[in-house]
């Protein structure tokens, strides 16, 4: 199980550059990286995700490294020595089948990378409604607020994907 998020400059996958990539396995495998934008980000970015364009710069790498080592990552090259094994892995991400799967695939396609066959997308936000048909928001931050789950880190992608991890887990337990 890969659990992931995307930080963006935008809503659009062919428009919008991803600026920040996380992930976390369930054997405590660890991906993150800033990357690097060729164009300034919208105050309203920098505002939600506190990532400033002096961020991207300096802490952030070139996204064709990026993407090809996340891709990795998901491949499970650093798995059993780097040889990579016929497991199937479930990236999860919340409200990932209309955002965070699209950017990721359009990234890939960008650099020739193929999305491997064992890989499959699984989003929360469906797990969610199914399980608490009472609530009328399936916001990641107000699904952490019902099973008591502070993220002091919202909106950048580690700290989303911690809080997913715990909130999958408790979805789990519910269903």
């Amino acid at each position: 199980i890969i659990w992931f998020d995307l930080e963006t400059g935008g809503l659009n996958p062919f428009h919008h550059p991803i600026i920040e990539i996380a992930s976390l396995d369930n054997y405590g495998n660890a991906f993150q990286s800033l990357i690097k934008n060729d164009r300034p980000l919208d105050p309203k970015i920098v505002q939600i995700t506190k990532i400033t364009d002096a961020m991207l710069e300096n802490e952030g790498r070139n996204h064709e490294e990026v993407v090809r080592d996340f891709y990795s990552y998901i491949s499970g090259d650093f798995l059993s020595g780097g040889s990579r094994t016929n497991h199937r892995t479930f990236m999860i991400a919340h409200n990932g089948d209309s955002f965070d799967r699209m950017f990721i695939k359009t990234a890939f396609k960008k650099y020739g990378l193929i999305m491997p066959s064992n890989i499959y997308f699984i989003d929360s936000l469906h797990l969610a409604r199914l399980v608490m048909p009472e609530r009328t928001s399936f916001k990641q931050e107000y699904i952490a607020e019902r099973f008591k789950i502070h993220n002091p880190n919202a909106h950048r992608a580690m700290g989303d994907v911690l809080v997913l991890s715990q909130i999958w887990t408790h979805l789990v337990e519910k269903f």
